[in-house]
């Protein structure tokens, strides 16, 4: 599992990450647990595996959650 922390800049490096952003799309294909909180949802949106599936973060953060169902909720939960 990869759970990525929120908060700033920290989501913003974590996004600049090259071998980080490699490791999240392989976790994906492989269909293995992802976890993101606060503003870092924004990386998933910039790799685009949040298409057409709900998602929350940090007020503020929804334009980078391309393709997503942004909801505003506390929590979500996608099945992959």
């Amino acid at each position: 599992m990869i759970i990525l922390p929120g908060g700033m800049p920290g989501a913003a490096n974590l996004n600049e990450h090259l071998g980080l952003r490699e490791q999240i799309l392989n976790f994906n294909e492989s269909k293995k647990m992802l976890a993101a909180i606060c503003a870092a949802p924004l990386v998933f949106g910039n790799l685009g595996i949040l298409k057409n599936k709900k998602a929350t973060c940090f007020p503020g953060y929804e334009n980078q959650l391309h393709g997503a169902i942004a909801t505003g909720e506390n929590l979500e939960v996608a099945k992959i």
